[in-house]
């Protein structure tokens, strides 16, 4: 490593001296010499390398107080030992998120896009599953169209209908009852 082979056994005043000395080292010592083990020298092997390099995304207006985190195969983000559920399908490997605590709540926000895919209550608890039931539909399906399925099962008849209504009723006034 760098540090042990040019940092051993000198000795500086400040970072800045450090630093330069260090990049000086490496471009007569570190990187132009035959590696021991590769047999290479790194920095022909770096040239050769770095066409295939991808530039680091760069968020724009990423917040200062923010942390990013992966998503996890079951579509959960871990968060101070709890997993906090996201949108069913937001997993894909290697995929990470931003996470903004706002007062009492949670945003998790996709790192791409900035859009805001989760908002959760924050849980002072340890090792707790927090998780919103939307999260789990399947979004592909509407609404609409799970209506018309569970009316088809129920008969078709006019007491279905007005029960399904007022389920929805009722849902929507909990929906509102409990937003973050």
């Amino acid at each position: 490593m760098c540090l042990r082979n040019y940092a051993r056994y000198r000795v500086f005043d400040n970072i800045r001296g450090f630093n330069e000395g260090c990049i000086e080292w490496l471009e007569r010592t570190g990187n132009a010499n035959i590696h021991g083990a590769t047999k290479k020298v790194p920095a022909e092997v770096f040239a050769m390398e770095k066409e295939h390099l991808k530039p680091i995304p760069i968020l724009m207006n990423k917040p200062e107080d923010s942390l990013t985190r992966q998503v996890r195969k079951d579509n959960t983000v871990i968060y101070q030992s709890n997993r906090y559920t996201v949108p069913l399908g937001t997993y894909r490997p290697g995929r990470q998120v931003i996470l903004k605590e706002k007062g009492e709540t949670i945003e998790i926000i996709d790192e791409e896009t900035g859009e805001v895919l989760a908002q959760h209550r924050l849980c002072a608890d340890k090792g707790r599953l927090i998780a919103n039931n939307n999260h789990r539909r399947d979004r592909s399906q509407g609404i609409d169209r799970m209506r018309t399925q569970a009316l088809a099962a129920l008969g078709e008849s006019e007491s279905a209908r007005l029960c399904l209504d007022g389920i929805g009723l009722a849902l929507q006034a909990w929906k509102n009852s409990s937003d973050i």
